[in-house]
């Protein structure tokens, strides 16, 4: 299973991407993708 990778787009028109570690974060996985 792939980690989960979320968008932010920005006022302007910028993207940014991040890729989350449930393994390695949990809790913080869970409180970003809820």
């Amino acid at each position: 299973m792939s980690n989960p990778v979320v968008t932010i787009t920005m006022e302007n028109g910028d993207v940014m991407k991040a890729e989350l570690y449930p393994d390695k974060a949990p809790n913080t996985v869970n409180n970003f993708i809820s």
